[in-house]
């Protein structure tokens, strides 16, 4: 759940609008002559280096750059107040690094002029003096105190990261309703993309199926269970943790199907999507802890001291979650070129599954020592292998995301966190199947009204 939710402050920001009414400073993060509006990635050329040939088919340059390029989109309207303008920054300048955003953002060394003389692209937010002036300086107009602005983006041979801030160098203040719309070649799967985020679609829409199939197959052992008047809380909570997810990945769908159709979604639907994918991974992670320490494989029933140590070790983990996700999303700096998983709250983290990992690998030892049936002592060494993968889904995730180049590393390590989840999800749902877990797990019947009578009158008959 963290790769999404610390990918959400940056993830939204295809369709940008709002509203300026006051000095630059008032709407400024670190740099005070800056107001941070938000970075976008335009994809490569074709297939990073090959152009299709568009020039060829169509005959026309402005067709192949319409095809082949991104697209920047700027409306605005408000006051006129002298010097507005959106300047736009490569992430990275390799002609001149000295125009690169990391080389401008936040440098003290540069005054607000030289900041927008480096700028890559300057669109002007001021409209023309007069209730019905009008002007047209190529691909920029002005009417009736609005700006329309359309520029193409030459697409290179590697994908390309732009931010995007709001200045004013000659007045220091912003008067504008302004909303900038941001696109990549493509259709439905790519238009609105960001590239960086190109693909988490189609990702949701692949967990959403597997995490479903894997639901019904639970739920399918749960009701044939019911039916044989059968109780096996295990697989009931692998059940539950399963539509849980599923659901995530549902609302996850919905949010991005919006975000491909209009260039924004729901923010709260996303919120809620990766909470519920939060409170799955709480829920299976109790269920490692649980059988770990030998729930319904030793006993039936823990006793109060272990209840208490599942539940310390629960809480603890929902508390440096939050506390770890509040303060990152408080600190962070959102002009940063930070991507998800590369913050040290992301670490922490980290290092706290690991912490419940090594409780998790105590607790299956003592349970391995206190059983002598071989089926049991085979059951917790697989398990062991299944819960450690559970706990180290996110440390390899991370690993797997540094491998790749900025533009590629958040979806390949969504793409791995979810896969590694889902495939140890699988597997514990075969170990937990009611036709193997007859061997490991008490399964226990269920009490029925009428044994309460059956015994009752045979009380009473005696």
């Amino acid at each position: 759940a963290l790769l999404a939710l610390a990918a959400l402050p940056a993830s939204v920001a295809k369709v940008i609008e709002g509203h300026f009414n006051g000095p630059v400073s008032m709407y400024a993060h670190k740099d005070p002559s800056m107001a941070y509006l938000g970075k976008f990635c335009f994809q490569c050329v074709g297939e990073c280096g090959r152009r299709h040939g568009n020039d060829q088919a169509y005959g026309s340059q402005a067709h192949s750059i319409a095809l082949e390029g991104g697209l920047i989109r700027v409306t605005a309207h408000g006051a006129h107040v002298r010097g507005q303008a959106i300047a736009v920054y490569p992430s990275e300048d390799y002609r001149d690094p000295s125009r690169s955003w990391r080389n401008v953002f936040d440098n003290p060394n540069l005054s607000c002029r030289a900041k927008l003389a480096r700028a890559a692209r300057v669109i002007e937010l001021t409209p023309p003096r007069g209730a019905n002036a009008s002007a047209t300086y190529d691909d920029w107009f002005a009417e009736d105190n609005q700006v329309h602005h359309t520029e193409y983006v030459d697409l290179t041979a590697r994908p390309q990261f732009v931010h995007f801030a709001a200045m004013n160098c000659e007045e220091g203040t912003l008067y504008s309703y302004y909303e900038l719309k941001l696109f990549n070649p493509g259709g439905f799967w790519t238009h609105h993309f960001s590239y960086d985020d190109q693909g988490i679609l189609g990702l949701e829409v692949t967990m959403l199926c597997v995490s479903l199939v894997l639901a019904i197959v639970a739920l399918e052992g749960v009701v044939r269970l019911s039916g044989s008047k059968l109780h096996h809380p295990p697989l009931l909570i692998l059940n539950n943790a399963l539509w849980v997810l599923a659901a995530s990945h549902a609302m996850a769908i919905f949010f991005y199907n919006s975000y491909a159709t209009f260039g924004h979604g729901p923010e709260v639907v996303l919120m809620w999507a990766e909470m519920l994918n939060l409170s799955a991974d709480l829920i299976v992670m109790v269920l490692c802890l649980l059988v770990a320490r030998g729930w319904r494989v030793t006993a039936e029933e823990l006793d109060r001291g272990e209840r208490v140590a599942v539940v310390a070790a629960s809480g603890a983990y929902v508390t440096v979650y939050a506390v770890v996700y509040c303060v990152d999303l408080v600190t962070r700096e959102p002009a940063d070129d930070v991507y998800p998983l590369m913050t040290w709250g992301a670490v922490w983290l980290i290092l706290f599954r690991g912490v419940l990992m090594g409780l998790c690998v105590r607790f299956v030892a003592r349970a391995k020592s206190m059983v002598t049936s071989p089926a049991k002592r085979h059951f917790y060494k697989r398990f062991l292998v299944t819960a450690g993968l559970w706990f180290a889904a996110m440390p390899v995730s991370v690993v797997v995301g540094l491998c790749f180049s900025p533009w590629l590393r958040h979806r390949n390590a969504l793409a791995a966190y979810y896969w590694l989840t889902h495939v140890v999800l699988a597997v514990m749902l075969y170990a937990l199947r009611p036709a193997r877990a007859k061997d490991t797990f008490a399964l226990t019947a269920y009490r029925d009204e009428l044994d309460g009578l059956v015994q009752g009158d045979g009380a009473g008959g005696g």
